[in-house]
């Protein structure tokens, strides 16, 4: 069975619309149509409700049934040796800059290195990227909220917790317990790192007025050589922060929910493409688990 005919059906049961549908896999209308009765031709049952008027699509009892198998070959299909075609030569990612420096830089350098691959990495916001993931301008993206978008698998990949972050000529080898209570709201470098730790945030400091703030680690980085500052940093981040310039290290009495990692892929992505992923995914894994406080300050 055609592999773009279950492409074809899988994406259409997801997003339930045909101009949706054509939109997402880059194809006409007509195309879509033709498909789904090529394959409903080679079944020898109908897979779709048709009615007319009426806009979103909806599957048969038979059609239900097939999905599930139409899935399993499709991904029968994604497994199979690309003996036949050439892996992708190049992999265009999006990342939020606190993943940036060092972890995909170490990973970009090791995939030209090792692979030939040509890696072009680019900042989009949150919400832009899901557009450009679902529409294929962008093979892969590493973020730190999750959302539902036609077309799109979102897949955490790990979390961390946050650490407050000080300026210390002569930091101690343990992590100190601190409240927030003890930290002066006046004087933190914010960073923004995503909606559940600004939601704490909120609750914690009751809202005082941000005095400083940038979403680059670096800038903060800079920032914390005036021993009055502080901030408050995910684990890998603080990791590095630590080994650049003299800080303390603390735990935080009461916590904000520790910070979630998910890879954006296209859920049609190209097969030439797919290993490069998996290869990307692997060794970013291998590279973020370097850069642990604990490993760093034994508890």
């Amino acid at each position: 069975m055609d592999y773009q005919l279950l492409e074809t059906f899988i994406v259409l049961s997801e997003v339930r619309n045909i101009t949706k549908c054509a939109h997402l896999l880059y194809k006409t209308q007509p195309t879509i149509t033709k498909r789904l009765q090529q394959l409903e031709s080679e079944l020898g049952y109908s897979l779709l409700v048709r009615e007319k008027g009426k806009q979103e699509i909806e599957l048969t009892p038979r059609g239900v049934v097939f999905l599930e198998k139409a899935k399993e070959l499709y991904n029968f299909y994604n497994e199979l040796s690309l003996s036949s075609q050439e892996t992708a030569n190049s992999l265009l990612i999006s990342c939020i800059a606190s993943f940036q420096t060092p972890f995909i830089a170490n990973v970009c350098l090791q995939m030209n290195q090792e692979l030939g691959t040509h890696p072009f990495v680019y900042t989009y916001q949150t919400h832009d990227v899901y557009k450009l993931i679902a529409n294929k301008q962008v093979d892969l993206a590493i973020v730190s909220d999750a959302r539902k978008e036609p077309g799109v698998a979102c897949e955490q990949l790990f979390s961390q917790p946050y650490f407050v972050v000080k300026y210390c000529e002569n930091p101690t080898s343990e992590i100190p317990l601190i409240s927030t209570d003890e930290l002066d709201p006046h004087y933190e470098l914010f960073g923004r790192w995503d909606n559940a730790f600004l939601y704490w945030h909120n609750r914690v400091f009751k809202n005082t007025p941000i005095q400083m703030m940038a979403d680059s680690p670096i800038i903060n980085q800079l920032w914390l050589k005036n021993t009055s500052y502080w901030t408050i940093m995910q684990e890998c981040t603080a990791y590095i922060v630590s080994q650049n310039i003299p800080v303390q290290l603390y735990r935080i009495a009461d916590p904000p929910p520790d910070r979630s990692c998910y890879l954006l892929t296209n859920r049609f992505i190209d097969k030439s493409i797919r290993p490069l992923i998996s290869y990307f995914k692997e060794q970013f894994l291998i590279e973020i688990n370097k850069y642990k406080i604990t490993s760093l300050f034994p508890k």
